[in-house]
């Protein structure tokens, strides 16, 4: 039988401040400090049930933690009950725990925060929230838990908001087990219930909550387990004699074990001005790791530790070790590569791993969880990085810089040992953390060569959009309708501010705020397409005139915004210097960032002229080579789908095919846009999960729904693998909570139909061109072709290339690219479309014949 449920005291009494109940004088000055209690709160006083206390009886030393009561729990006075008990329930019983008996339940907000002007459940203010900490944290340490287990962000935030993790958002870190050494237990995170629940009442239709169940299964796994050891001080060894340094760094070389090495430096770049390795650590054990000051402060004399000639000797040991054949493991492989290369000379020999790459992989696509300190969080429950003003180190005493610097390696490689133990079990993601790891090194390449700016076309642009939306702003400014909303306001119109377009918009001109008009908090949307398809729809001309200004100062104001954030990263040597990122994009392709030269308008026809900023080297010219309709085709590849195999071979185009039967045109009479809409509004939305109505609306009701489906059953008539890839997509998300593409990278759930179907394809694709451009980087570098790669993106690549080579590039590039790799390729042909041109706007089709294997 089970045990009887019990109430845990009640803790008021127990809580109250000396000299009893602590108020808040509505007189208070300003200087006086906020008490955050009951009375400042004041939700005590609106609820049913006041302070709702834990329950449950908690006989794993379990203690569940959500956000705040709801109406059903406000009206009973227990917390987690209702439909969130009931799914949480479910939840535990599949992984074979029983809610009541096993757990502890509480909130981080013990009063019901009442309900919204919609007439939904609020959430609690972030004083709400302050106010009921001190409860909170009774709770914890009356229950002495062994695993805490957050429901959703805010409970996430309360418990580990304080461990300096970058992002407590369930989406980051459900499924997650935290070691707390401040809280002596375990910590694990889950979205919260609501959020499956919603997605079941939504018209989503993928209903994934056992992505909770298989969440709550890994966090359930932790109890019994000890928390880990902290690494000590007592491992770091810190070496100030240059003869000890020397034998220290020469002791890893050539050795067979993995070794970890991590320099602490003045800057983030090499190439800015004042930048040196500071220090370095280097260990192939957890337990230990050794310390070498290169040119640290020596806090005795206030001089460098060693002078120039001692720093010489030690730097060209480093270059000896980098040199080696020890098999080398970095976190964040580019800041360690680009510094060798300056500093030392020489690029890594034998790199065989990066942490921070492998934790995506092996994570599942956990973004935001691939950072040394949250590794090392998560496998330790240690929290260095804030120990020093990592912006600032030159300022840290050695000692500090030895703890830390001597840290980051020791964690860089428990990290390895972790991660390494995960692939060695599971080929297939092996081989796919491989390809990322070889596909580093052209990355790394890509920006140390950069890409050459027109400083002069830049400014040109900036010029003309900045004086036409301030032409447009005037002119807007003289309308009568906003002459109007300027009398009410007693100031200038400011076209850039949402409110006062919406007042405008969705006031003055009354302008029907249906659904999808509506942002999350039920604003008038402002967004450029939702302002397109008004002007589309209405037949005041005022109206369209204002919203063709408005969108023409939003496009003006974008192109500066993009300027703007070009002129701050351009270096000395007038070039952009791009981090192609492999740790951060769910569908697990390559990101950019400082600038983002990937997104560069491609698909704007007025935008793309921005491009023209992008140059070849002085003397050379550009070249981009595309994979020819790659989605298309690694769909074809997923599916084996025998029509879209024979659009490959026989080089028919499915989007102008599908634009035919759409439109009732011949394929050569069928125009770019018409090639447009239908490629984005009917074929791949199609195939990742748009039902008729969708695209529909996207051709603006051109179409009807009936005839879209027509189109659309003879679509599936013709292309039955791909509803069959489909459903089996579907059937193994729910299997496994995730989705392997067909690389081997896996893709966690929950996720939207879209990115079911779509996050599996984009990733292959990507890594198809991956492994090619690596291929081709490898190969010109090492026959020393004057051209080289400057740019990638995702399925396409740009190369600046010496006139007398650019048949050679062109020719080597295409051989590498459409040849087949990996076995899940099938015999799917590909082929590459070619474009050259004296910068990266200007373009013309390159003719020459290609091979198509």
């Amino acid at each position: 039988m089970a045990k009887q449920l019990t109430f845990i005291g009640n803790i008021d009494d127990i809580i109250k401040p000396k000299g009893g109940t602590t108020r808040r004088s509505p007189k208070r000055e300003k200087s006086e400090p906020v008490v955050y209690d009951c009375n400042t709160c004041g939700l005590s006083k609106t609820c049913k049930k006041a302070k709702i206390r834990r329950f449950g009886n908690g006989s794993k030393s379990i203690l569940l933690v959500t956000l705040c009561p709801g109406r059903t729990e406000d009206k009973f006075g227990i917390p987690l009950i209702g439909e969130s008990g009931s799914f949480t329930k479910e939840m535990f019983s599949i992984n074979g725990f029983n809610l009541d008996d096993d757990c502890e339940r509480t909130n981080v907000v013990r009063c019901y925060p009442g309900k919204d002007n919609r007439g939904r459940d609020k959430s609690p203010t972030p004083t709400q929230i302050k106010c009921c900490d001190q409860y909170l944290r009774r709770d914890i340490h009356e229950v002495k838990p062994k695993l805490i287990i957050c429901l959703g962000t805010h409970a996430i935030t309360s418990i580990l908001g304080s461990t300096g993790i970058r992002s407590t958002n369930a989406t980051t870190l459900h499924g997650k087990v935290i070691p707390s050494i401040e809280l002596g237990c375990w910590v694990g995170c889950l979205f919260n219930p609501s959020f499956f629940i919603h997605r079941e009442k939504s018209k989503e239709p993928i209903h994934d909550k056992l992505i909770f169940a298989y969440d709550l299964a890994n966090i359930l796994g932790t109890i019994g387990k000890p928390l880990p050891c902290t690494p000590t001080d007592d491992g770091n060894v810190m070496v100030k004699d240059v003869v000890e340094a020397i034998d220290a760094i020469d002791s890893y070389c050539d050795i067979d074990r993995p070794t970890t090495f991590d320099f602490e430096c003045t800057t983030l770049e090499p190439d800015t001005d004042g930048a040196k390795i500071l220090s370095v650590s280097i260990t192939d054990k957890y337990e230990m790791a050794h310390f070498i000051p290169v040119s640290a402060i020596n806090d005795v004399t206030g001089k460098m530790f060693f002078n120039e000639q001692e720093q010489a000797l030690v730097l060209n040991a480093l270059k000896k070790f980098i040199k080696s054949n020890t098999p080398k493991v970095v976190q964040n492989f580019y800041m360690e590569e680009l510094w060798c290369r300056k500093f030392l000379g020489c690029e890594i020999n034998n790199f065989i791993h990066d942490t921070m790459v492998s934790s995506h992989v092996v994570g599942y696509s956990n973004k935001g969880c691939t950072s040394l300190g949250f590794q090392a969080l998560e496998l330790t429950g240690q929290e260095y990085k804030g120990e020093v003003d990592r912006g600032n180190l030159v300022e840290e005493s050695l000692q500090k810089l030895c703890t830390y610097n001597c840290l980051d390696s020791r964690h860089q490689i428990n990290a390895y040992n972790y991660q390494a133990k995960i692939l060695s079990e599971d080929r297939r993601l092996n081989d796919f953390n491989s390809l990322f790891t070889r596909g580093l090194k052209v990355l790394a390449n890509l920006k140390e060569r950069g890409i050459r700016i027109d400083v002069k076309m830049m400014e040109t642009l900036n010029k003309e959009y900045g004086d036409e939306g301030v032409t447009c702003v005037e002119l807007i400014r003289q309308l009568d309708s906003v002459k109007t909303i300027e009398n009410h306001l007693g100031k200038d119109f400011n076209p850039n501010s949402p409110p006062q377009l919406q007042n405008l918009i969705y006031g003055e001109f009354k302008v029907e705020k249906t659904r999808e008009r509506q942002t999350p908090t039920g604003q008038g949307s402002t967004d450029g397409e939702i302002l397109k398809g008004i002007a589309e729809g209405t037949e005041n001309q005022e109206l369209k005139t204002v919203l063709g200004l408005i969108r023409r100062i939003k496009k003006c104001a974008e192109v500066k915004k993009k300027i703007t954030e070009y002129k701050r990263v351009i270096h000395s040597d007038g070039r952009i210097h791009s981090t192609f990122w492999l740790n951060t994009a769910d569908s697990f392709r390559s990101s950019s960032t400082k600038p983002n030269s990937q997104n560069a308008y491609k698909h704007d026809p007025e935008l793309r002229k921005f491009r023209r900023i992008f140059l070849p080297d002085l003397g050379e010219i550009l070249i981009e080579g595309d994979f020819k309709s790659m989605e298309v085709r690694t769909i074809t590849m997923a599916s084996g789908a025998k029509e879209l195999i024979r659009y490959a071979v026989e080089s028919v185009d499915p989007h102008k095919y599908w634009a035919g039967k759409i439109f009732k045109k011949l394929i050569e009479d069928i125009t770019a846009d018409e090639k447009y809409s239908s490629k984005n509004g009917f074929v791949f939305p199609s195939i990742y999960g748009s039902m008729p109505q969708a695209i529909a609306k996207y051709f603006g009701g051109k179409f009807s729904v009936d005839y879209i489906k027509s189109i659309q059953d003879e679509f599936w008539a013709e292309l039955p693998e791909v509803r069959e890839w489909q459903i089996k997509t579907i059937n193994d998300y729910y299997q496994n909570g995730y989705i392997e593409g067909m690389s081997g990278c896996r893709i966690r759930g929950p996720l939207t139909i879209f990115q079911l179907f779509n996050l599996p394809i984009q990733g292959p694709a990507f890594h198809i061109f991956l492994d090619a451009f690596a291929r081709i980087d490898e190969f010109m570098v090492s026959n020393k072709f004057k051209s080289k790669a400057i740019n990638e993106i995702h399925d396409a690549g740009v190369f600046s290339a010496h006139p007398s080579e650019v048949d050679d590039v062109i020719a080597l590039s295409t051989e590498i690219m459409v040849s087949k790799r990996f076995d899940w390729m099938g015999d799917v042909p590909l082929a590459v479309d070619w474009e050259i041109g004296e910068n990266w706007y200007d373009m013309e089709p390159y003719n020459k014949p290609q091979l198509i294997v």
